[in-house]
């Protein structure tokens, strides 16, 4: 059963139809799901998808299950992905590191923990939330590691608990992905960091392989992000972006497996799979280019996003403390011709509210406290908070 949804980032009803995908998994059924791109602020997602409380079920296959991830390697190909794997480790650790050495971290999605494990034995304070209970038992009794099993809406962590949290493929499949944001939001310090990565359905490879792409994974995935959309999608939970990039390995997986996908689906003969294969590394290699930070990029293109966030102007439990009409008005006049570092322009505040707590709207650039107290920010922004 399927069920209709709306906007996920706006909520408007309006959509149109982008494409229709097959389940990689179910290509003999010939089951296609449908993708619409919002006309209001052109989010794309799956609808109509599965109700959340059917979706296991369409994870239940042997290439999906967490467990492929400690499985011994049989084929080349398995071979090769473990390899990735074991880089793809060095490489979220240098990101993590940039921004704190040492502390405390959660990584919401962990599948049987091979991050936490490699984080724990260089210092950090680690925890995992996984939603397969199979995995997360594992990662528990192999590994030792202390893996919650369910949703993220389930974490009761004290608030401000973690300087890190990472979601790696994670808020693809969240079914309210706003919602679970905004857990993550309570749960940072102060000074923490979120760091998010999804598929990037504004890529060359998606373009190019269509209902082929292998990051489509419908009906799994039901969100599917550009920048512009996961940092408005981060934004109205109180995240400011402070930095993207992309997985430089991602663009030979997604590469790699879409022609996969592709020859099975198309029933390609065996011959011309190694014309598939140097299609694929050239394809990688545009995409590594598009995705990359250059001056004459405007926005990537690369096969995975993965974006920095930070907590806006006044963290939100700060904001949540201060309920009295004079402490509004106070932090207003703090803010009230504050320029920030970097900023040619001063903010403008103006009260009407008696509460205060941000909610920003990315679109205007403009923080609302309460809905009723304003703070407008000088255009091309990148606010930090107020100490």
């Amino acid at each position: 059963m399927l069920e209709h949804r709306s906007c996920p980032l706006c909520q408007a009803d309006e959509a149109e139809n982008y494409l229709r995908a097959p389940d990689r998994f179910a290509l003999a059924e010939g089951e296609a799901y449908t993708l619409q791109r919002c006309r209001r602020c052109g989010m794309i997602y799956l609808n109509p998808r599965p109700f959340e409380a059917d979706s296991g079920r369409y994870y239940q296959h042997a290439e999906y299950l967490p467990f492929a991830s400690v499985a011994s390697p049989r084929s080349l190909m398995e071979k090769l992905y473990a390899a990735l794997r074991r880089v793809n480790l060095q490489w979220k650790k240098r990101l993590i590191t940039r921004f704190r050495d040492r502390g405390t971290m959660l990584d919401a999605g962990c599948g049987t923990g091979e991050l936490l494990a490699f984080m724990r034995a260089r210092g950090w304070q680690v925890r995992g939330l996984e939603r397969d209970a199979a995995a997360a038992e594992w990662g528990r009794t192999h590994l030792q590691l202390p893996i919650q099993t369910g949703s993220i809406d389930a974490i009761a962590d004290t608030p401000e608990t973690y300087d890190v949290i990472t979601m790696w493929h994670v808020l693809e499949h969240v079914y309210d992905p706003g919602a679970a944001l905004r857990t993550l939001a309570r749960l940072l310090k102060k000074e923490g960091v979120l760091i998010v990565a999804v598929p990037n359905i504004a890529g060359v490879d998606a373009k190019f392989y269509q209902q082929h792409w292998i990051a489509l994974d419908v009906p799994r995935h039901v969100n599917h992000f550009s920048l512009s959309s996961l940092a408005r999608c981060a934004a109205q939970q109180g995240f400011t972006l402070r930095r993207w990039q992309q997985l430089p390995l991602d663009a030979f997986f997604n590469a790699l497996l879409s022609e996969r996908l592709q020859a099975a689906h198309l029933q390609s003969p065996a011959w011309l799979m190694p014309l598939r294969l140097l299609r694929a590394g050239a394809l990688a290699l545009a995409s590594l280019l598009a995705g990359s930070r250059t001056p004459f990029t405007s926005a990537p293109a690369g096969a995975t996003l993965v974006a920095v966030f930070e907590n806006v102007l006044i963290h939100r439990a700060a904001a949540d403390a201060l309920s009295a009409s004079d402490a509004a008005e106070e932090v207003l006049q703090r803010l009230h011709g504050w320029t920030p570092p970097g900023f040619s322009a001063p903010l403008v505040a103006a009260s009407r509210g008696e509460t205060l707590e941000l909610v920003p709207d990315p679109e205007l650039l403009i923080y609302h406290v309460n809905l009723q107290t304003t703070v407008a920010l000088p255009t091309k922004s990148d606010p930090r908070r107020i100490s």
